[in-house]
């Protein structure tokens, strides 16, 4: 009996796999996985963005937004494209990042611009108000295309807890 406890106890001690490492073979068995990889978009784009508005940037007239730059903190940056002829959401984002203080704010920072743009009928310049609001998992972020079903949810929910 004292054996059995020594095994269990060195197996719950290991080291976890990465959230992006167990949950990616999880999200492809409910769609189409996209896995994206940081591209940037030239001319004006050295670095990659990703889907959110950096927190950090400040404003100017001429450019009242940015995006956030992809970072070393994203763990994983993938989607999952639906079938277009059932209900629900045609795609969802998911952005996986180490910690969780950028998502947090990121989130936070995209959530206002697109309140905002609302007050005001403004889009931003250089980012597109019309995605679905970013819901905040811990450090993971969930940008639906549209309105997800409930088993829509629960599938990619269940994919970020595993």
């Amino acid at each position: 009996m004292p054996a059995a406890v020594v095994v269990l106890i060195a197996g719950c001690g290991g080291k976890s796999k990465p959230l992006a490492e167990t949950s990616r073979p999880c999200l492809a068995k409910l769609g189409r996985y996209i896995h994206h990889v940081a591209r940037p978009i030239r001319p004006t784009n050295t670095v990659a963005p990703l889907p959110l508005l950096d927190p950090d940037y400040k404003p100017t007239p001429e450019r009242p937004v940015q995006q956030l730059a992809w970072t070393d903190d994203v763990e994983e940056y993938g989607e999952v494209s639906f079938d277009s002829s059932g209900a629900g959401a045609n795609a969802v984002q998911i952005l996986i990042f180490r910690h969780d203080d950028l998502p947090e704010r990121a989130v936070a920072a995209t959530k206002r611009a697109q309140r905002r743009a609302a007050q005001t009928n403004a889009v931003p310049s250089g980012f597109l108000v019309t995605r679905g609001l970013p819901t905040l998992r811990d450090r993971t972020i969930v940008i639906w295309s549209s309105v997800p079903t409930a088993q829509q949810k629960r599938g990619v929910y269940g994919c970020l807890n595993a």
